[in-house]
């Protein structure tokens, strides 16, 4: 998976893992990883790249976000919308700081 240094990203988002069972981000994530960015009932596939570990339970924590289909994902997610991480449910929760 390419770095955020090495490719586009689209968003700076600030975010919070929730506890949740049985998901594959219930231990702390300190790289970059796949997900999907939802905002009410849609979901747009990303890369999430951490500024530093994402601990479910504990402070938000800035990232970088990749899409898969900026153009198809850009429109829905302007400074301060609020935005859920979703992993099949819902694993954690944030707002969008800026759009790059």
């Amino acid at each position: 998976m390419k770095g955020p240094a090495t490719r586009k990203t689209h968003l700076r988002v600030q975010l919070t893992l929730l506890a949740v069972r049985g998901s594959r981000l219930q231990a702390g994530r300190s790289g970059a990883f796949s997900s999907s960015l939802r905002v009410g009932t849609r979901n747009f596939a990303c890369e999430v790249y951490p500024e530093h570990t994402l601990t479910p339970g504990a402070a938000a924590v800035h990232c970088a976000v990749a899409f898969e289909d900026p153009e198809g994902a850009l429109p829905h997610f302007p400074p301060g919308t609020t935005i859920e991480l979703w992993e099949g449910r819902r694993a954690g929760y944030g707002m969008v700081l800026a759009v790059r």
